[in-house]
């Protein structure tokens, strides 16, 4: 045909030479060489199938994923079998759990030497009493180690002076020496603020330990707000245990919609604008949504205790430290999963686009891409992929799930998502006859109807040109 151009005639894995004799040689029912363009342009045949067995997978992963229990286990830290990790839990189950790490309630008088007095005691005393009430289950009597309380038995102003004079009666007993040693070491040097130890029956660094210091919480704010002696105000704080952990985590996942909205904001102006197409950033949102729900999901299921874990502890023994998620890898690898997601999907729609430009429908576009880019990619995302495995080698819970979160994101991004379900997206939206895909940026006519487009790619050829039945140009 007029202006015939024998170098576009070149197939795909072929050399430069040959023109149409290359043609001719790949016409006769020769496949693709890449086994991405196969893998992807078989799977455009039924992209709805597709679609739905991706979400079919994602519901049981979305549910997963919001069953997680977001932990702040130290074991989750710690060495496995460390000496240190040995013997912290031979301490656990010697001693109570409260004692190796307990809370302290600070209540702050404000003037010198107000601790000294008959109003303190009476304000402790009536604090002392409600937590007793109040915290059945992470507290008892012998809990509490304070000025007003001790050995489980209220002490008043009159018997603290009683404890501490050297001319009482009282003075040398027992009882007065363990007060003076234990609940003297309360107060601050000048009196003017003090502490009520609480050794909890639970694990004060646990998750159980949540609901404790949220009502003990409550129960300060109240007592700062009115206190039982109108005449004697006083401010009061808890703090120990798990309360800067909690307060952390609760400010940290308080950002996160914050941050997950504002990122896809972000994108999805970028990828518009880049690319022109709103449509193309509303695709890409959805497929690393996908990417993310199965990455995430399989993280809870492996490492968090429940059925699917007992499978995997068959092949890894390892899993059995593990209690739960802890709190701070979903945060931390979010931003990496879809930094390297976007990363891989735009080198892939780059090709999709000088593809389309060419006059190749969205189908024959993006499974071209898959096959011109997918060595780069899958080489890149495999090194990355073995990159984060290395954190699956430590002897560390924490490490290994972070490092299994990066590894299965990036390989599901790489192997699953990119040849499969993006090919699949478009093609679907490309069966709505109209270019839905760019919308609203125009795209030139589809060169060649799907007889001779098909043709084009059974010939190998990166560019549509029109072959009769024998792969000869016309």
């Amino acid at each position: 045909s007029a202006g015939f151009n024998p170098p576009r005639l070149m197939p795909r894995g072929g050399g430069g030479g040959g023109g149409g004799a290359a043609v001719e040689d790949r016409a006769e029912g020769s496949k693709p060489h890449s086994l991405w363009f196969r893998t992807s342009y078989f799977l455009t045949r039924v992209p709805a199938l597709v679609l739905l067995v991706a979400c079919c997978i994602s519901a049981p992963c979305i549910y997963a994923f919001l069953q997680m229990n977001a932990s702040s286990d130290n074991y989750l830290v710690y060495l496995h079998n460390a000496d240190s990790t040995n013997t912290l839990r031979d301490m656990r189950s010697a001693f109570s759990l409260g004692m190796l790490d307990p809370y302290q309630v600070i209540v702050v008088a404000g003037a010198k030497d107000a601790v000294n007095s008959s109003a303190y005691f009476e304000v402790e005393s009536s604090l002392v009493q409600k937590l007793l009430a109040t915290q059945h289950g992470f507290a008892d009597a012998n809990s509490f180690t304070a000025l007003s309380f001790f050995m489980g038995q209220n002490v008043t102003y009159d018997q603290f002076l009683q404890y501490t004079d050297p001319s009482s009666a009282v003075y040398a007993t027992p009882r007065a020496g363990a007060y003076r040693q234990k609940a003297l070491s309360k107060p601050s040097p000048d009196w003017s603020a003090c502490m009520v130890t609480v050794e909890t029956l639970v694990d004060p660094d646990s998750d159980v330990i949540v609901p404790f210091i949220n009502s003990v919480r409550k129960i300060l704010i109240d007592l700062t707000a009115r206190s039982p002696v109108p005449t004697f105000p006083v401010k009061a704080h808890l703090f120990g245990g798990y309360t800067t952990t909690i307060d952390v985590q609760n400010a940290l996942y308080a950002v996160v919609p914050i941050v997950i909205g504002v990122t896809v904001a972000i994108v999805l102006v970028i990828i518009t604008f880049s690319f022109g197409s709103i449509f193309l950033a509303l695709r890409l949102v959805f497929t690393v949504f996908t990417s993310l729900c199965w990455t995430y999901g399989l993280m809870v299921g492996v490492y968090q205790p429940g059925p699917i874990q007992e499978g995997f502890k068959v092949l890894t023994p390892s899993l059995k430290y593990s209690s739960g998620i802890y709190w701070l890898i979903p945060v931390m690898a979010f931003s990496i999963l879809v930094g390297l997601a976007l990363d891989y999907d735009i080198f892939l729609m780059s090709r999709v686009v000088e593809f389309r430009m060419l006059g190749w429908s969205d189908r024959a576009s993006v499974c071209l891409a898959v096959d011109k880019s997918g060595y780069i990619i899958s080489a890149a995302g495999l090194i990355m992929s073995v990159s984060f495995a290395g954190l699956l080698m430590p002897d560390t819970t924490c490490l290994n799930q972070y490092g299994f979160i990066l590894f299965i994101g990036v390989a599901i991004d790489t192997f699953i998502v990119r040849p499969v379900l993006v090919p699949a997206v478009v093609t679907l939206a490309s069966h709505t006859g109209s270019d839905v895909n760019w919308w609203p940026r125009k795209m030139p006519e589809v060169a060649l109807t799907p007889e001779e487009e098909e043709r084009a790619l059974r010939a190998g050829l990166w560019e549509p040109i029109r072959l009769d039945a024998a792969g000869r140009p016309v």
